[in-house]
């Protein structure tokens, strides 16, 4: 080996935080992991992990950053700090925000601009991630639309951590210092006293380290019980995330101190973490509960890369920050920022013209080229300007017009907020008459009936909140709530009481069951829960146990006991739970239900359509035939068949029926309307508009006063 060939090791200390070709052909790994996953490649399902590996890469660079300049100075000044940040990242993610709103204008219905310019107000203000976590606990919002401001999230996690970790980090180093001196009483204003004010760069880097440990783990173990429970929520959140920001930061801590790791072992370390992050690329999916452990794979593996190369300059034979270290890693990761912010409104943008909303394979890898192309002309007149001009040169320009800046986004935002809710169309109420499903009743073929600016109530933009009276009301449990809660329509003193049980499916006829409550009176009672079918078996929810919704089932037969009802209602949509026969466990829980009831009804669940009904309608307002899906499809993915099942294991008992009002749902041989009688059938992909399952009534009350006792 000559001398040329023989690896630079590095002392321990603060030189070792430098300018490192490793740690930015990392940043191109975990961009590029992004952009393939996010284009499609089923063959990469993990590839949002990028986000994770920049999560650490940020937080071992500020870290040490900070560490150099509390050993320079004995001091942080958070000024200079929040303006550095202010250059990097607001011009561009400014930018892209307001070229994206542009863009959302022209491409999306009047409907999406009130979600278009909220969200776009939480990204300009970066807390945009809570929105989301917020979203992902509402039920009906989980078939929205990917917004293209999603990727905003992690970039707000960040800029929250800047926010708070320099304040933790003076507290720790400075802070620590200042109160010993005071205690000690040395207070001399002489020529050294800004060498005592400085801690010595080991004493702050095991300071910093200790914090980072402690905030970590917290952070780490609140990630862990959160994306078991609420893993939709816990994708988001800025606590479950901080443990990956820490990790970073807690190893630029110890690199100080550290000794210096032999090069066959930086070698091996090195592969291993960039082993794991591959491995995470391949086994990770979005089925399971993350971040929570799993993420410890790609977190852990980002940490080992970057360890890998700190003791050295590269050169090491079979070191893998060589190969990060090449001319193509190097300009993808200069280019990584840019392209993280483009990519994303470029694919869903684009991807909004599918009734679907995915992009076909080629197109989404066509248009994932594209964005490098966007991300290096922002680069070039956005970011690199904005770091090095005048534009924001100084503490004071930087901070005052970097703020200035987020707030006229921010207005921006609202504007298209403002006029989106201006110009949508009014939820229509029970005052704007149609036929829907008596217009089959009455001989019109729905599909016949279909035509170009046909009247469509409601409107596709409003859909969404044309919802049943229980959810109105509020008394159809979320996921997190276990206490049954009754919905009660017509006459409480009625001596006919009806009531309905199950999941949203379930709750959805309360619309009709309300029309016959008011026009029979009837007494009916509703007790429903988000995604909770009733069966005695354990109920997942995104193949995870749903506990709660086991607890709930529990407590019903001490509802239906209180209660006595004539005829138990039930039904629900297609759920997924452990047991060897689902059908049977059903049975079980509605023989339970019912041992002095009355009778029970089996109430047959509508069918499903594979895509949004009131977004189909409004890409095709010149051919809702589009729309229409494939009926034997829809009831096979409904949650009829177990229905149907369950029922069956239980023939023998003459105490139970059916009920199926599908023949006007569906009436075609081969598919189902969008529109039925002018009435919008779906405002999802799977529940029923209460305009439409209101005209359902006078069938469904013949249906149950048949079963009455």
């Amino acid at each position: 080996m000559t001398p040329a060939d023989t690896p630079r090791a590095l002392t321990p200390g603060l030189g070792l935080h430098r300018f490192r070709g490793d740690i930015q052909g990392l940043r191109a790994v975990a961009v590029l992991s992004v952009l393939v996953f996010h284009a499609g490649v089923t063959a990469l399902p993990g590839g949002f992990v990028g986000v994770d590996v920049f999560f650490v890469i940020s937080g071992f660079l500020i870290t040490g950053l900070l560490l150099k300049e509390v050993d320079r100075t004995g001091r942080v000044g958070l000024a200079e700090f929040y303006a550095r940040r202010a250059r990097r990242i607001l011009p561009a993610a400014l930018a892209v925000i307001i070229l994206t709103v542009a863009a959302g204008l022209l491409v999306y219905p009047v409907s999406e601009w009130t979600r278009l310019g909220s969200v776009a107000v939480a990204s300009a203000l970066s807390v945009v991630n809570w929105l989301f976590a917020q979203e992902s606990t509402d039920y009906f919002a989980q078939e929205e639309a990917a917004s293209p401001f999603q990727h905003y999230w992690s970039l707000a996690v960040e800029e929250q951590f800047y926010l708070v970790w320099p304040l933790l980090l003076i507290l720790v180093t400075v802070g620590v210092a200042a109160l010993r001196r005071r205690g000690s009483g040395d207070a001399a204003p002489d020529a050294d006293a800004g060498a005592r004010r400085r801690p010595s760069a080991p004493v702050a880097a095991r300071r910093v380290l200790l914090a980072s440990a402690v905030i970590g783990l917290a952070s780490f173990v609140h990630s862990v019980s959160y994306s078991a429970s609420d893993p939709g929520a816990a994708y988001f959140v800025t606590t479950t995330r901080v443990w990956e920001l820490t990790l970073g930061a807690g190893l630029a801590a110890a690199l100080v101190v550290l000794p210096v790791i032999r090069p066959a072992v930086r070698t091996v370390l090195g592969w291993a973490g960039l082993g794991m992050i591959a491995v995470s690329l391949v086994l990770i999916t979005g089925a399971m509960a993350y971040p929570g452990a799993v993420a410890l794979l790609p977190v852990v593996g980002s940490a080992l890369v970057i360890l890998a190369g700190a003791h050295e300059d590269g050169s090491t034979p079979g070191h893998p920050a060589r190969l990060l270290a090449t001319r193509p890693m190097q300009w993808v990761g200069d280019l990584s920022y840019s392209l993280y912010l483009v990519h994303w409104p470029v694919l869903t943008l684009a991807a909004w013209r599918f009734p679907d909303g995915r992009l076909p394979l080629w197109l989404g890898l066509v248009l994932a080229v594209v964005s490098v192309g966007l991300a290096w002309a922002l680069r070039r007149w956005v970011e690199v300007p904005a770091m090095h001009g005048s534009l924001l040169a100084g503490r004071r320009r930087a901070l005052t017009r970097g703020g200035l800046g987020m707030a006229a986004v921010a207005a921006a935002g609202a504007l298209v907020l403002a006029a989106g809710a201006a110009l949508a169309p009014a939820r229509p109420g029970e005052e704007a008459p149609v036929a829907g499903a008596q217009a089959v009743v009455d001989g019109q073929d729905p599909m016949a009936a279909l035509s170009a600016g046909m009247r469509i109530v409601p409107d596709p933009a409003v859909a969404k909140e044309d919802r049943s009276p229980a959810h109105v009301a509020g008394c159809q449990l979320g996921y997190e709530d276990v206490e049954p809660e009754a919905c009660e329509f017509g006459d409480p003193d009625s001596e006919t009481v009806i009531l309905v049980v199950g999941d949203s499916h379930a709750s959805q006829w309360t619309a009709p069951l309300e029309v016959l409550a008011e026009e029979r009176g009837w007494r009916v009672v509703s007790h429903t829960k988000a995604s909770c079918v009733v069966t005695t078996a354990g109920v997942l929810e995104d193949g995870e146990p749903y506990p709660e919704c086991d607890e709930w089932n529990r407590a019903l037969p001490d509802v239906v006991d209180g209660l006595d009802p004539d005829l138990v209602l039930v039904t629900g949509a297609r759920r997924e739970t452990v047991a060897e026969d689902p059908a049977a466990a059903m049975a079980a829980a509605w023989r339970e239900l019912t041992p002095d009831a009355g009778r029970l009804a089996v109430l047959m669940d509508n069918p499903r359509s594979d895509t949004s009904m009131p977004r189909c309608l409004e890409q095709h307002r010149d051919d809702p035939a589009a729309c229409a899906y494939d009926k034997a499809v829809g009831i096979e993915e409904s949650g009829s068949p177990a229905l149907q099942a369950a029922a069956a294991s239980a023939a023998a008992d003459p105490e139970w029926g059916l009920v199926d009002v599908n023949h006007l749902v569906c009436p075609g041989e081969d598919a189902c309307a969008p529109v039925i009688g002018e009435a919008l059938v779906l405002f999802d992909t799977n529940h029923f508009t209460a305009t439409f399952a209101r005209t359902l009534a006078p069938e469904l009350g013949e249906q149950i006063e048949a079963l009455l006792p």
